[in-house]
């Protein structure tokens, strides 16, 4: 099972939903089973929740590891 690094921050990169452009944030995050959660202060009024609704494929650096990723909206 992969280790959360020190760092409490991921940086995650979208596809602009509008221009198709990559789009990346820095934000907060937990790990679970492998899987990494995030929270979206604005629910789905943020633009990178709204980037994964048109385009899951993403991009997730945490420390020093770099890999594409499929995201989901999980409402509960």
């Amino acid at each position: 099972m992969w280790k959360q690094p020190s760092t409490s921050l991921l940086y995650l990169t979208t596809t602009g939903r509008i221009s198709g452009h990559p789009r990346e944030i820095e934000i907060w995050f937990t790990e679970r089973g492998g899987r990494f959660y995030l929270i979206s202060e604005h629910y789905e009024r943020a633009n990178w929740v709204r980037n994964i609704q048109a385009q899951p494929r993403v991009t997730v650096r945490v420390g020093d590891r770099q890999f594409d990723a499929t995201a989901r909206v999980v409402h509960e």
